[in-house]
């Protein structure tokens, strides 16, 4: 025996040590609200006390107050609650780190826990009402909603508000313009819920969802109505200040503008051509402004034998452009008709002009139309010093192509566009100067582009933006698109446009004259002539333009959208318009409708969170972002490239969103 080996020692033998019960419970209002306890699931203690397992220690119900008692040892310590739903998943407590405690030798009965909270509120968890409200007059302004036939709704992460999936709360008319509701919650105090408005169609149409990041809510129970019945009903109140549904007055497209050549309006209307869009029918200029296009573009010819073309006529539509909200480009095509890569013919008074002679009327003639704009109020953001000029302009003196790409011939192309560029800047105030356009066809050969640019950079020639026409019957495919803009806008400092593209919505035809496409093989593969395929072609056109590094692209121009078939008016453009046969706009139309992502937390670990969103339209790559309250400081959580993804939540982080990149909301 120890005690016999050390005489003197006293040994003392401690008792056992005795498990002492330990009473646990736990608030789970919150997790109820957003979804995260359902029916069929079960609420587990899991800590050192029980190897994390647990499923040693279900807890009991009380309506949304969950207890149970566990045998713990004396000493320090850790634990988490976890919601197991009815398949086995495991939701942790994943916002706070490990509750702990020192259990003193004796039974037990710890404070009132909150799910994921280690702070309790500063109140109870109340139910309150809240007000919703939305001033619509911009949508109904712009066609976006119908009060008529229409429903207006809001949607967000509470299940009082559908979870971002279900329409639960559609909002009655008060006056006018703006709605209202009122809404009853549970579990709101201090948890920040996001939402945003929608339109639900009459007609079946996708729902539009209001543009940019979520609203949210943020209550702190300080409206509680503390009086009894029936003085009071013991339920806070709270109104939420009038907001405008979508974009604010003077919105624009972010990044990548969206612009439209709708030269032949005049004419077309004068043939007794319609545009509707969702059954109603409208100004054309306004159809598109009111969908979020922003730039119109209007060729003008030097001295055109019909009215459509010239200065007078392409003035009235650049003011109707203006009083419609457009940013304005100008095509001089330098010619009497049509100016494009295989004919440049120089107006009829022009010809047979020498190059000196040529380089001042060129000059005085761009110089008097820039100052005829200014005078009317209308200066242009950017004029095009010519039309698709990559075999020159002004045959034969400034041509460059075949036989005539020469030196001499490239020193005379460089004598005229300079006489333009002059022009076009001539006795203007600084802050009325266009931005001066070199326009190539040639949007898929790089090396033609490259070289283009270059000869006339080595010959001093200024300006400020490059313009490309871009159809893939004629050009190829998105990757040859993306090595030129790949090698313009790293290699070249000025601003890059797309100011000519289109893409067929059927190969069908409405009238007898024959159309630019026609043929299956003329269509890029994995974008079928249909509404469908057009709307996917400038979805993904538009990424591609966003995705340019450097000077990036600015700005996406279709060629005449709107040239429909009349009776005395044939259209070689018929089935690549944004309009059907008869009229009615189609899906592409509303390619900058703005529609926004829905996230829906699905499940947790320890330390990690799983958020899904659906997927938003023409973008590439998705971030997600956490902040701990809606202000932010907002940090990247994750990225990826699919609509979800599993990261770490950081330690008090309640909020979080997705941007989409590469375009999207």
């Amino acid at each position: 025996m120890l005690a016999s080996l050390l005489p003197g020692l006293s040994l003392l033998i401690a008792p056992s040590v005795q498990a002492v019960p330990v009473d646990f419970q736990v608030e789970l209002a919150v997790a109820q609200a957003y979804g995260q306890l359902v029916d069929g699931s079960v609420v587990l203690l899991a800590g050192d006390f029980n190897a994390w397992d647990g499923s040693q220690n279900p807890l009991t119900a009380q309506g949304t107050l969950w207890q149970t008692q566990a045998e713990l040892s004396p000493g320090f310590h850790q634990w988490k609650f976890v919601i197991q739903d009815s398949g086995g998943g495991l939701l942790w407590e994943s916002s706070i780190e490990n509750r702990q405690s020192v259990i003193p030798a004796g039974p037990l009965q710890l404070p009132l826990a909150w799910w994921d909270r280690l702070d309790a509120p500063a109140i109870p968890l109340q139910p309150a009402q809240i007000r919703f409200r939305c001033d619509t007059s911009l949508i109904q302004a712009q066609g976006l909603f119908h009060p008529q036939s229409d429903q207006l709704a809001i949607l967000g992460a509470h299940t009082a508000l559908g979870n971002w999936q279900l329409p639960s709360a559609l909002l009655d008319l008060e006056q006018g313009s703006e709605y209202g509701a009122w809404l009853s919650f549970s579990g709101l105090c201090e948890q920040p819920v996001a939402w945003k408005a929608v339109v639900i169609p009459g007609d079946g149409a996708p729902w539009i969802w209001e543009a940019g990041l979520d609203h949210s809510l943020v209550w702190s129970g300080s409206d509680l109505d503390t009086w009894p019945p029936p003085a009071g009903d013991g339920v806070a109140d709270a109104e939420l200040p009038l907001r405008l549904f979508g974009h604010g007055p003077g919105w624009q497209p972010e990044e990548v503008a969206l612009g439209a050549d709708l030269s032949f309006t005049a004419r077309l209307e004068s043939e007794g051509a319609v545009w509707s869009r969702r059954g109603e029918a409208g100004d054309l200029f306004d159809l598109y402004r009111d969908t979020g296009w922003s730039i119109l573009r209007l060729r003008l010819w030097h001295s055109p034998n019909d009215p459509w073309h010239g200065l007078d006529s392409t003035i009235a539509l650049a003011r109707r452009g203006q009083q419609a909200g457009f940013r304005l480009l100008l095509d001089l095509h330098f010619s009497d008709s049509w100016a494009d890569p295989g004919q440049q013919t120089p107006p009829a008074i022009w010809q047979g002009l020498p190059l000196a002679t040529l380089a001042d009327s060129l000059r005085n003639y761009t110089a008097r139309v820039i100052q005829r704009f200014h005078g009317e109020g209308l200066d242009p953001e950017w004029v095009q010093l010519g039309n698709e000029i990559d075999g020159g302009l002004l045959w034969p003196v400034g041509a460059v192509g075949g036989a005539n790409d020469t030196p001499a011939q490239w020193d005379n192309l460089a004598t005229l566009l300079a006489a333009a560029a002059e022009g076009a800047w001539q006795d203007l105030p600084v802050d009325a100067r266009p931005r001066r356009l070199i326009h190539l066809s040639q949007g898929g050969n790089a090396t033609g582009v490259m070289r283009f640019l270059e000869e006339m950079a080595s010959r001093g020639l200024s300006w400020e933006s490059t313009g490309l026409s871009f159809y893939p019957w004629w050009h190829g495919d998105f990757s040859a698109l993306r090595t030129t803009l790949g090698r313009v806008c790293t290699e070249r400092p000025e601003e890059v446009l797309i100011v000519e593209t289109d893409y067929p919505w059927t190969l069908d035809w409405n009238d007898n004259t024959g159309n630019f496409v026609g043929l299956p093989e003329q269509l890029l593969e994995g974008f079928p002539a249909t509404p469908q395929g057009q709307l996917d072609y400038y979805r993904a056109l538009r990424a591609l333009c966003r995705d340019q590094p450097g000077t990036g692209v600015s700005a996406i121009c279709l060629w005449e959208p709107a040239w429909i078939s009349t009776s005395g008016f044939g259209s070689v453009q018929e089935n690549l318009a944004l309009f059907d046969f008869q009229g009615n706009a189609l899906p592409a139309l509303d390619l900058l409708v703005p529609r926004a992502p829905q996230l829906q937390l699905l499940s947790a670990s320890p330390g990690f969170l799983s958020l899904v969103w659906t997927t938003v339209d023409g973008a590439g790559e998705y971030r997600v972002e956490s902040a701990p309250t809606p202000d932010g400081p907002w940090r990247i959580a994750a990225e990826c490239s699919v609509s979800g993804c599993v990261f770490p939540a950081p330690l008090g982080t309640r909020c979080y969103r997705v941007v989409a990149l590469a375009g999207g909301h």
